[in-house]
């Protein structure tokens, strides 16, 4: 297999036009922020945005069993686990994730902010915020134990170990225990509620761990953290009750904003979530497909499912 050199020496042309492309695409954008660009316009250059960025995506390296290193869109490059068929394959083969989510979350994270990654997987979105914009620290939170060798080896070749913390919780509405459904093949799909059809849908298999549950505050108060700037809650279908444990913390953070996972087809009370975070924030937006622009939502009735 090349190595990033090798590969590089041989497509450099390649790689020097990408890059071209990729300025051209930035002033583009530009002209998108302001107005100048028509809706039509707009979805093909984020498409074509998308595409560029993908390009970047330089090596994907085997450095051993089930661990394989990749290069991400940014530059920065992070060790992942192949076994697994939902967010690892997307980082070897394309070095995106949720492209929207990601647009968005590059242009709210800032310099000198406290960011927390709750459900962090590979760590994606902490590698990113660390990465490009030297936050203060990075609080990456993640319950299952497989996933935090790779984030923290993520952290470490990338010179960023020393604003990383890494918990291996679950976070939920109290201190305790909690059952977590691990899925075998799908790690970003496993949950601390029953998977049910998911599992049938997936063709996969359920393993079952007792893991520590904590709230958000608890790691919070253990990091001495009292306030937060940027925080992604994605905890398949616990982001009420993580949320609830929060509580302390969003108070005291008067600058927060939250990237929330909102599905309401697991929420016993999908409305009334919507609402506590209306009354908590003022505002809540929705991201957009496919340029990531955030957009008001007045109502739970107006979110786009």
């Amino acid at each position: 297999m090349l190595t990033v050199k090798q590969v590089k020496a041989r497509y450099g042309k390649l790689f020097a036009d990408v890059h071209e492309m990729a300025e051209k695409v930035e002033e583009l954008q530009r002209a998108v922020k302001g107005g100048l660009l028509d809706d039509d316009l707009r979805t093909r250059l984020y498409e074509t945005r998308e595409i560029v960025e993908m390009c970047r995506n330089n090596a994907t390296v085997n450095t051993g069993e089930h661990e394989v290193l990749t290069q991400i869109f940014t530059g920065q490059i992070m060790y992942v686990d192949p076994r697994d068929l939902s967010v690892a394959p997307h980082l070897m083969m394309r070095g995106i994730w949720e492209w929207s989510v990601t647009t968005a979350w590059r242009e709210v994270v800032k310099e000198g902010d406290i960011v927390l990654d709750i459900g962090a997987n590979f760590g994606y979105f902490g590698v990113i915020a660390a990465s490009l914009v030297k936050p203060k620290k990075v609080i990456f939170v993640e319950a299952n134990s497989k996933l935090v060798p790779y984030i923290k080896k993520s952290m470490s070749v990338n010179g960023l170990l020393d604003k990383a913390v890494v918990e291996n919780v679950a976070v939920g509405d109290k201190n305790g225990t909690i059952t977590m459904n691990f899925l075998e093949n799908h790690y970003g799909s496993s949950s601390g509620l029953d998977l049910g059809a998911e599992v049938v849908v997936r063709d996969d298999t359920v393993e079952q761990i007792e893991v520590k549950l904590e709230l958000v505050d608890t790691i919070a108060g253990r990091n001495e953290v009292k306030r937060a700037d940027v925080v992604k809650l994605d905890v398949e279908g616990l982001e009420p009750e993580a949320y609830t444990g929060m509580k302390s913390l969003v108070e005291n953070s008067p600058n927060l904003k939250m990237f929330i996972e909102f599905t309401p087809g697991r929420y016993k009370d999908a409305t009334g979530f919507f609402k506590r975070l209306r009354a908590d924030f003022n505002y809540v937006y929705e991201i957009t497909e496919p340029d990531g622009k955030l957009e008001i939502v007045k109502s739970y009735d107006a979110l786009d499912f």
